[in-house]
């Protein structure tokens, strides 16, 4: 019997090739790393860089030496982290003289200042030394090689009571009063007055007149009822007003 041969076909597979010896890098983390060299650069642009370092500085309004030397400080600073608001506010603290500071900031590299001084609207007299008062009542420089010409009226302080320059010391009633006996005293009792000062406290005021005699008011009544009373008094009994009329006592007048 014959035998069937049979053949077999030998399979070949192809050997698998090596893997390299390198790393992968998936597509997200390339997004990742592109996103935070973006921000760094912003960042750096913006906190870090020059670009916004302050340069210039405008001043608008009203301004002294002493404004224009403290903002130059701020130059080279990073504009973003300056703050208008603590600025001012600091500005205002070393600059008393000053009613009013407001601070606009100009990207990229520029601030504008617009000032406002106080108006000086009488002299204060304490320890010897003068010193500017405005309108509201608050203390803002000492007046050096002060001459009195008569522009402003002069409030000596007989307690002497040390001046804080910075400070409010009288109130807005207190300064029309006194205004109002200066403009009035004059024509009402035909005497010049040589001075103003309080002792006690504000609530008093001592008028001084070249007759060397004085006049006691009040705060607590109306400085015009109370010239009319002075007024009276004089009419009445002017020869005999040698040292003060008190006027503090509303319906009661005390001369001596």
């Amino acid at each position: 019997m014959k035998k069937n041969k049979y053949s077999y076909s030998t399979i070949y597979y192809p050997t698998p090739k090596a893997k390299d010896g390198g790393f992968y890098i998936s597509p997200k983390s390339i997004k990742w790393f592109v996103l935070l060299l973006v921000v760094g650069c912003l960042v750096y642009f913006f906190y870090f860089s020059s670009f916004f370092n302050l340069n210039n500085i405008i001043f608008e309004g009203e301004k002294n030496d002493q404004l224009i030397a403290e903002a130059s400080k701020l130059k080279g600073r990073n504009l973003l982290f300056i703050s208008s608001d603590y600025e001012e506010k600091e500005l205002l603290k070393k600059m008393p003289n000053f009613k009013s500071l407001t601070f606009y900031k100009g990207l990229p590299d520029s601030v504008k200042i617009t000032g406002e001084l106080r108006k000086k609207s009488l002299v204060w007299l304490s320890e010897g030394k003068y010193y500017s008062v405005d309108d509201k009542g608050m203390l803002y420089e000492e007046i050096n090689n002060f001459t009195n010409d008569g522009t402003f009226l002069i409030i000596e302080d007989k307690k002497n009571v040390p001046a804080q320059i910075g400070r409010r010391i009288i109130s807005n009633d207190f300064i029309d009063f006194v205004k109002t006996i200066r403009d009035n005293f004059s024509l009402v009792t035909g005497q010049k007055i040589t001075g103003m000062s309080i002792e006690e406290s504000t609530y008093h005021i001592y008028v001084s007149t070249d007759a060397n005699w004085k006049a006691i008011f009040t705060l607590d009544r109306s400085a015009s009822d109370q010239l009319e009373d002075l007024k009276l008094i004089l009419t009445k009994a002017r020869d005999s007003v040698k040292e003060y009329v008190d006027l503090r006592i509303e319906g009661r007048a005390y001369y001596k």
